[in-house]
């Protein structure tokens, strides 16, 4: 796939008037395969919208929640237009004291997505780390009845990490962010040890 065609005809989508939600986002992902992360940036740097990097470069880290029967997964996997991916997602060293964890719950109907955010209180994230550790930071947690209520049927099914740079095109309408060194790890209920990843 040709990234400046793909940037182009993005441009084009989002500036259809019965499509503008400033409520609500457009959000594609790829994997790119045949470039490396120097020859993407340099494509963003010479493309006509002028992108720039935004930010500094940072560590994403994640802890993905889903159903006992993985609802989310296979909602994925099949293509679900209208699906919803349940995650804690903090900056900076995965293992540790996490000192500003978000729960997100990011929603996805048709070809919109929106994310609702809510701060959770600080935890470690070590072997001691299990599911009902996890339910007690929910519970201590300010966040709204139903959600916590809602999150009571989610259990802890991966943890993974990543470099990321943000880029933001001129007129603001387009941001991309850029992920490399993905690394995956697999967590459980109980007996996290965190020795085995994958990258």
């Amino acid at each position: 796939m040709k990234l400046i065609q793909y940037i182009d005809d993005f441009r084009q989508f989002i500036n259809q008037p019965e499509k503008s939600n400033e409520k609500n986002r457009y959000e594609r992902k790829f994997v790119i395969e045949r470039l490396n992360i120097k020859q993407v940036e340099s494509i963003l740097r010479y493309h006509p919208a002028a992108f720039n990097e935004i930010f500094q470069e940072r560590q994403v880290n994640n802890i993905y929640l889903d159903t006992r029967s993985m609802d989310a997964f296979n909602d994925n996997v099949v293509g679900n237009s209208n699906r919803t991916k349940v995650r804690i997602r903090w900056y900076g060293e995965t293992f540790g004291e996490i000192e500003n964890p978000v729960m997100e719950l990011k929603i996805k109907k048709g070809l919109t997505g929106t994310k609702l955010s809510y701060a959770l209180m600080p935890f470690n994230l070590d072997n001691q780390f299990t599911y009902n550790v996890l339910t007690g930071i929910f519970e201590r947690s300010k966040m709204p009845g139903w959600v916590t209520e809602t999150l009571y049927g989610y259990y802890p099914v991966l943890l993974n990490k990543y470099r990321r740079k943000y880029y933001l095109s001129s007129d603001k309408q387009i941001r991309i962010t850029l992920d490399t060194a993905m690394t995956y790890y697999k967590i459980a209920d109980y007996n996290n040890n965190f020795i085995q990843y994958y990258v």
